[in-house]
């Protein structure tokens, strides 16, 4: 188990923390610790994978999926190599 020491923070962080401690009934300030660094890692790892479209760029993506443009020569050029792959 871990032992932390909050004495060496300012005096309103270590208010804050072993407020919110009280306020989370876990049963130690360690695993109150652990669960606040599952709990960012957890938030850190969904912002890193996961976009957020604002209502506006979500309907334009909408749009182009269900009415796509005309494909140029290049999009042509590659439909025509990937269907020599595999064939």
């Amino acid at each position: 188990m871990i032992n932390l020491d909050l004495s060496t923070l300012p005096s309103d962080d270590e208010q804050l923390i072993k407020q919110g401690f009280s306020l989370s009934g876990s049963k130690t300030i360690e695993v109150f610790a652990i669960q606040a660094m599952i709990n960012e890692s957890t938030r850190l790892h969904q912002d890193a994978n996961n976009t957020t479209l604002t209502t506006e760029a979500y309907e334009r993506f909408v749009k182009a999926c269900e009415h796509p443009g005309e494909p140029n020569e290049k999009l042509k050029n590659a439909f025509k190599r990937c269907n020599t792959f595999t064939k």
